[in-house]
């Protein structure tokens, strides 16, 4: 195969469920408008205005698949809205919020399977929990990876978060973080991949230092 015959592949793709509104309780997700009928998308405090989710790609799969069509992709792997990770609510709520968008998330592209597939959201305050939802998701509900954000209770070179990293690999799927703001920057301030300090990936900095060879 070619690279002009290889097929377009979008890794990178936010869905937001309708089904998922309110099944974080009080932290919501809830979408709404405002007075000027702003559209207005609500986290626990905080509130997203002005994005237009409704009749657009983000929620209606139709509209997803057209605009695939329209710019050459061939497949894209939808993954959870970065404002509902969840990473530090109480655990039951996380677990249970996780659980309830994976499944709706998998019901969702059921029908497409062949044009789309998806990323697992996953409660991360509780590593165990979050073992277990990525194993579940993996083997019934036919996810491809983890998908979690850079702001993390438990920093990603932390020897708590080696089981973690243990399951994928026994699993034998990636773990897709997603680029974010990070409560508190630490060493990741000058050990990031891109040009952004904010929208760029850690990089740990687990690798021994030995001389160089040269």
């Amino acid at each position: 195969m070619s690279v002009i015959d290889a097929g377009v592949i979008d890794i990178h793709a936010h869905a937001v469920l309708e089904s998922t509104f309110g099944a974080a309780g009080r932290y919501g997700p809830t979408l709404d408008t405002d007075e000027t009928g702003t559209p207005q998308f609500r986290v626990g405090d905080y509130v997203l205005k002005g994005v237009r989710y409704r009749g657009s790609a983000f929620m209606d799969v139709d509209l997803r698949l057209t605009a695939m069509q329209r710019a050459g992709i061939d497949y894209q792997v939808l993954s959870p809205n970065p404002l509902t990770y969840f990473h530090f609510i109480e655990t039951e709520q996380a677990v249970a919020f996780c659980r309830h968008h994976n499944n709706v998330l998998a019901a969702l592209i059921a029908p497409h399977r062949d044009r789309l597939g998806a990323f697992a959201a996953l409660p991360m305050q509780d590593i165990d929990a979050a073992i277990a939802e990525l194993t579940r998701a993996v083997r019934d509900l036919g996810m491809l990876a983890g998908y979690v954000g850079t702001d993390l209770p438990h920093a990603l070179d932390s020897a708590d978060m080696d089981r973690f990293y243990a399951a994928c690999v026994a699993l034998d799927v990636p773990l897709f973080i997603h680029p974010g703001p990070l409560a508190s920057m630490g060493r990741r301030e000058t050990h990031v991949c891109g040009a952004s300090i904010w929208m760029s990936s850690p990089v740990s900095r687990a690798r021994k230092q030995s001389p160089s060879p040269h």
